[in-house]
């Protein structure tokens, strides 16, 4: 299971799906810190990770941590998760596992679950990848009656209009 940076609760339902046995693995990115978070740490405030918060999430919630894998490192955006995951991958599954028997599940926010799928996709063609909407997200019909899922429908539909262009959100070279 890959829970895909971006909300904090993705853990929360992440963790209830692995309890109930739809993963063995819980696979977190590292995402890039936002600008605002480094010059909080830059005045020696102590500000954690979100992988780190993560991560505590999915353990508070059950999922022990030998089982908890980080991946990435400062990765940004569903594409550069994607690549990263392709890259760590590479070296997995440990033991005997064939690694074409690999079966994703991702977790992300409902509207963003069709382009994740479809990225996911592009980079792991022979694989099933399945998305599992977090739960603890809101979601309303009528989004633009709530600021934040009024913001979350415009950035996503700009981001589906690039990645349809062919057009990547890459920060770094």
């Amino acid at each position: 299971m890959v829970v895909l940076a971006g909300n904090y609760s993705r853990g929360i339902h992440a963790a209830d799906l692995y309890r109930r046995g739809y993963a063995p693995e819980v696979w977190i990115s590292r995402p890039m810190p936002q600008a605002d978070t480094e010059l909080v740490r830059r005045l020696g405030i102590p500000y954690p990770r979100e992988d780190d918060v993560t991560r505590e999430v999915l353990a508070k919630r059950g999922v022990p941590r030998e089982k908890i894998r980080i991946y990435g490192d400062g990765v940004n955006g569903t594409l550069e998760e994607a690549r990263a995951l392709q890259a760590a991958l590479a070296k997995y599954p440990p033991g005997n596992a064939h690694p074409e028997a690999l079966k994703i599940l991702i977790v992300t926010s409902r509207p963003h679950a069709r382009r994740s799928r479809r990225i996911f996709q592009r980079f792991f063609p022979q694989k099933n990848i399945r998305v599992s909407a977090n739960a603890y997200e809101p979601f309303d019909r009528r989004w633009w009656t709530h600021k934040e899922l009024a913001l979350y429908a415009v950035l996503e539909t700009a981001k589906v209009l690039y990645y349809l262009a062919g057009i990547r959100l890459i920060t770094r070279p």
